[in-house]
């Protein structure tokens, strides 16, 4: 970070920020180029961030602490006033026969030992961590991605799919239905709309398990409870593309939509 002379309220601010980073870089054995890049940058301020690589199972806090506060040195000793550096934060992925607990631990000391030292100020952001599911097993962190993140993601998603489709004037769908490789039978439901600006705009909105007798009438009221789960029913209609499957006159009848488009024979 670079100051230059103009001042706001009577206070220096600054007015340059630059990032310098490499990946899988560790305190113990940094980038010496990118080091130089920093010296010759000349900022009046440097932020020092932990990513927690030198934490391993036979690390030493107290050594990657030195090792930090080398590095620090050497950028006061450029010319730098003052180094930040952003504590460790929480890790929930470990490689090597590393752990939570040995890695929390470590992490710990470091970021008190550093707290300690007179030659850097510590940054800490103690609202910025994994949840604690992420801290267990693999298998708890699939349940949680499972249960919390996807769903999650879905709803936010959903939301402005929803908000997209209501701005649409004129509505189309496209449906068919398919077999799993587990022999499971879904029909997905595809959305294609016309807004008023006449930008279209096509989503996929659903794929519904079949676990009923695939009628006319069983396929008509599964596809209609899409219609309705979405409000996609407009005043003019709903077109509907389908195969030439037998059932489909009797599932566009049965859901109430038309024009009914076939698929073209391919002669």
């Amino acid at each position: 970070m670079k100051h230059n002379c103009e001042r706001i309220k009577g206070q220096l601010v600054p007015m340059e920020v630059r990032f310098f980073g490499a990946g899988g870089m560790k305190a113990s054995k940094p980038n010496p180029g990118l080091l130089k890049q920093v010296k010759m940058y000349g900022a009046d301020l440097v932020v020092v961030s932990l990513g927690g690589n030198d934490i391993t199972t036979a690390s030493v806090p107290k050594d990657i602490v030195a090792a930090v506060l080398d590095i620090a040195q050497e950028f006061l000793d450029s010319g730098v006033s003052t180094i930040l550096v952003l504590e460790i934060g929480e890790r929930g992925a470990f490689r090597d026969g590393l752990g939570y607990r040995s890695f929390a631990s470590q992490r710990a000391r470091i970021n008190q030992l550093l707290g300690k030292s007179e030659l850097v100020e510590v940054l800490r952001l103690p609202h910025i961590r994994f949840p604690a599911e992420f801290m267990r097993d693999k298998r708890q962190q699939l349940k949680i991605i499972s249960d919390k993140v996807i769903p999650d993601m879905y709803t936010v998603v959903r939301a402005q799919v929803e908000a997209k489709l209501n701005d649409c004037i004129s509505i189309a769908i496209t449906t068919d239905g398919w077999t799993s490789r587990a022999c499971q039978s879904y029909l997905t439901v595809s959305v294609h709309g016309l807004d008023s600006n006449w930008n279209l705009h096509n989503y996929v909105v659903a794929t519904r398990m079949l676990d009923v007798s695939h009628t006319g009438v069983n396929v008509g009221e599964a596809l209609a409870g899409v219609i309705c789960e979405f409000d996609l029913m407009r005043s003019s209609g709903i077109a509907v593309v389908s195969d030439n499957a037998a059932n489909m006159d009797v599932v566009a009848k049965a859901a109430m939509l038309s024009p009914h488009i076939k698929c073209l024979p391919i002669p």
